[in-house]
């Protein structure tokens, strides 16, 4: 799947940002981790204890993202919205109630520079064996996630 290039030019800050903190960092545009055949997230950060950090990287605020966020929630150990800094902003104040209700954080992205507006919490919705099938599918193509 090829990634929408605008979405591109976020990706190296969120993957030197999450790197800087001790995580291997996989595109995970190849790898499928809901049920649907089009259901992949964007980036799939993974600590030396196995959390897996779910990043939905985004343009614009809107409803679709927030949809897709709720679905990562069973996949993965925290939940991460990254958007420009203009657009997180609002994608924020729009949706601040049900981020904070349900965890889920806000990266912005300006330049190099990534920004934690609003840090995600622990999901209580992890399906423990949604979460080993997504490291079974990394390892299984060859990443070593304690480089």
């Amino acid at each position: 799947m090829k990634i929408p290039s605008e979405e591109a030019l976020l990706y190296g800050a969120l993957e030197n940002h999450f790197k800087k903190r001790g995580y291997h960092i996989i595109n995970a545009h190849e790898i499928r981790i809901g049920v649907k055949s089009m259901d992949k997230a964007d980036l799939i950060a993974i600590g030396k204890d196995f959390s897996i950090i779910i990043i939905e990287v985004k343009m614009a605020a809107h409803k679709q993202l927030l949809n897709q966020l709720l679905k990562r929630l069973f996949y993965g150990d925290y939940v991460y919205a990254a958007l420009p800094e203009s657009k997180a902003r609002t994608f924020m104040k729009k949706f601040m109630k049900l981020l904070k209700r349900y965890g889920i954080g806000v990266l912005s992205v300006e330049g190099e520079h990534v920004n934690e507006l609003l840090k995600a919490n622990k999901s209580k919705h992890t399906i423990p064996y949604m979460k080993i099938k997504i490291v079974n599918k990394l390892l299984k193509r060859g990443n070593n996630i304690h480089e």
